[in-house]
């Protein structure tokens, strides 16, 4: 069964502890930090979005910049990555790459609250 390690704001989740630990999968980990979130109560998540190279407009009345930020929040205990595009209006299919903290996210894994998701096109060239 997977352990749920909290430091501070962030959370690791881990299948065991001990030498060897390795992380448990993004799935086992997503249920149940969301079971507890749910029986401490926390109905809420607050995230930032972090759009880059144009896969979001600027705000009204704000100019046009390579990386566009959005603070959000959900009434939510759990929120996926694909709840996030969803809710900022980006197609799925536009979105290259998927990063929080700097680590690769996919598209079910659940975003706790104070989570940054950086958003990036598909990159061509060559």
């Amino acid at each position: 069964m997977p352990v749920l390690v909290a430091v501070g704001r962030s959370t690791l989740c881990r299948s065991g502890i001990g030498s060897g630990d390795r992380i448990a999968a993004p799935g086992r980990c997503a249920a149940l930090a969301a079971a507890i979130r749910s029986k401490l109560g926390a109905t809420r998540v607050n995230l930032t979005v972090v759009a880059h190279a144009g896969l979001l407009g600027p705000s009204a009345g704000a100019k046009a910049q390579f990386s566009e930020r959005r603070d959000l929040e959900f009434a939510s205990a759990e929120v996926t990555v694909v709840q996030v595009l969803q809710k900022v209006g980006i197609d799925r299919g536009s979105v290259g790459v998927m990063l929080v903290k700097g680590e690769p996210a996919g598209d079910e894994d659940t975003l706790a609250n104070g989570a940054q998701l950086d958003l990036y096109p598909f990159f061509g060239g060559g």
